[in-house]
């Protein structure tokens, strides 16, 4: 099944950037936003957040009804002395996503080196569903790898809607 990995690692240590349009539907198992050594952002245009009709972005599975791993901050295995910050900055636009596993800010599980991985996820109108969701999560691999995770929920009386964040299952 296709992975969508919208800000692939690299040894660079170079930051990405993802604008979305004015409706987006991203249909994929598996999508990342910033893994291994890969800074990243993914937002709204500048033109579009809080401007009716107002931005939207629907993420969904695509071998099945809901994404399997959304990952904001992904540290995976990479080594050495590395940081690593990503965001899924989805403020003044609406949300609606059905994800299995949502992952902010997961450290490396690489046994040597240090470093810390950054995950943020903001949205402020419309909904996320998730099974699990792990926040800030380290690995007992390397205590010098530090995983921070910060969810932020909003209200936007601009566009006159609330935002929720509902798991279903485990909160990590």
């Amino acid at each position: 099944p296709p992975r969508s990995t919208l800000f692939p690692y690299t040894t660079l240590f170079r930051s990405c950037y993802l604008y979305l349009g004015q409706a987006n539907t991203i249909s994929a198992d598996t999508i990342s936003i910033g893994r291994q050594k890969t800074s990243a952002t993914l937002q709204f245009n500048p033109i579009y957040p809080n401007v009716a009709p107002y931005p939207t972005v629907t993420l969904e599975g695509y071998s099945a009804g809901a994404v399997g791993l959304f990952e904001v901050g992904g540290g995976a295995l990479n080594t050495g002395t590395t940081t690593l910050t990503a965001d899924a900055d989805l403020t003044g636009g609406i949300v609606n996503a059905k994800i299995n596993t949502l992952t902010v800010g997961m450290a490396s599980t690489s046994t040597t080196g240090s470093g810390t991985t950054t995950g943020k996820l903001e949205f402020d109108a419309g909904a996320i569903s998730a099974s699990t969701a792990n926040v800030g999560w380290h690995t007992v691999a390397n205590a010098s790898k530090i995983g921070n995770g910060t969810i932020t929920i909003g209200t936007n009386p601009t566009i006159g809607a609330n935002a929720t964040l509902s798991v279903s299952g485990n909160l990590n």
